[in-house]
C-alpha cells in the first residue's frame, strides 16, 4: 500500500509467500477500456510490461491519472480498471493509513496483516 495513493492486495499468502494455487498465466491488459483510475476504482496490478498482471489488484485511494492508459508504449499503457468500491470506502481509507514496513524486497507492507475476507460482485 502507498499512503494516499493505493492499497494493493492479492497474490500473496499471509506470510508473504507467493500464492501459487489456482494461478494462471498473465492477463491481457485492458487499460484501453477508457475506465479511469479514480478514487474507489479497482485495477489490476502488474509488472513493468503491460500484459503481466496475474493475481494482484489495487484500489485507488485517490484520483491517479498517472495510471491511466495514454498510449501503447511500455510506459504509457496504464493499469486496467475492472471494478469499483460501491460500499465501504471508509474501510479502504482506514487500510490506507495503517503503519507499514519493509519485508524482504517489498516496501510499504502493513506491519500487521490486513485481510479482506469478502468481496462480492454486483451485476450492473
Amino acid at each position: 500500500m502507498i499512503r494516499n495513493l493505493i492499497i494493493q492486495g492479492g497474490g500473496l499468502e499471509e506470510d508473504h509467500t507467493p500464492r501459487i494455487e489456482g494461478l494462471r498465466g498473465p492477463i491481457l491488459n485492458e487499460a484501453t477500456n477508457r475506465l479511469q483510475n479514480r478514487r474507489g476504482t479497482v485495477a489490476m496490478a502488474r509488472l513493468g510490461e503491460p500484459n503481466t498482471a496475474r493475481a494482484q489488484f489495487f484500489i485507488n485511494v485517490g484520483h491517479n491519472d498517472m495510471f491511466n492508459h495514454r498510449n501503447t508504449t511500455r510506459e504509457g499503457f496504464g493499469y486496467a480498471v475492472f471494478g469499483r468500491v460501491v460500499d465501504g470506502m471508509d474501510v479502504v481509507d482506514d487500510i490506507s493509513r495503517v503503519r507499514t514496513t519493509r519485508v524482504d524486497r517489498m516496501n510499504d507492507v502493513p506491519r500487521e496483516n490486513v485481510v479482506i475476507r469478502t468481496i462480492r460482485r454486483i451485476d450492473p
